[in-house]
């Protein structure tokens, strides 16, 4: 992708669009009008040249739809990392699923929502209940593993991992409703 590995949306169209494209553009505009401006005015000492005014004005323009574009992708990237327990262990089924038939089709699932809330529930787990933590990271390297080898295996080892994630959501919080895989 053009600015970051993200499920949250089609980041590197919208970055083409809306940074690449119009800074490009406004550069060639502002090469241009410099080039004129320049011609016309005599320049002194004591006043501004409208062409410096200009590049400060796209310049500003530039930094502004950069950082807007960077703040989109840490609000789609923290999405990502704050998904919903039952939306992970449905999509850790589902990997589990498809990975009889399409192990590639599994591994992007598994790459979706559950790869990065795995990450953070590790770390959650940890603080409760190291044995706990510990099995789920051999689940979580077990699973990743067994879809990357496309073991036959996997669906095995992704389905355990489910059942390891909802044990690990139960943990950090006993009042969450969980359904795993069938």
């Amino acid at each position: 992708m053009f600015l970051a590995h993200s499920d949250g949306g089609a980041l590197n169209v919208w970055g083409l669009v809306f940074v690449v494209i119009p800074m490009g553009a406004a550069a060639i505009w502002l090469i241009s009008i410099n080039r004129r401006l320049d011609a016309q005015e005599e320049q002194t000492v004591e006043t501004q040249p409208r062409s410096k005014v200009i590049t400060y004005l796209v310049g500003g323009a530039g930094v502004i739809a950069i950082a807007a574009m960077f703040f989109a992708v840490y609000r789609a990237q923290s999405h990502l990392n704050e998904a919903q327990p039952q939306i992970v262990v449905t999509d850790l089924c589902k990997a589990a699923s498809q990975a009889k038939t399409d192990p590639a089709a599994a591994l992007a699932t598994f790459n979706g929502s559950p790869h990065n809330a795995l990450h953070n529930l590790v770390t959650a787990v940890n603080a409760k209940d190291a044995a706990a933590s510990a099995r789920l990271t051999r689940a979580k390297t077990a699973a990743e593993e067994g879809l990357i080898a496309k073991s036959p295996d996997a669906p095995e080892f992704v389905a355990t991992l489910a059942d390891q994630v909802v044990k690990g959501y139960l943990i950090v919080d006993p009042t969450v409703t969980l359904t795993g895989c069938a």
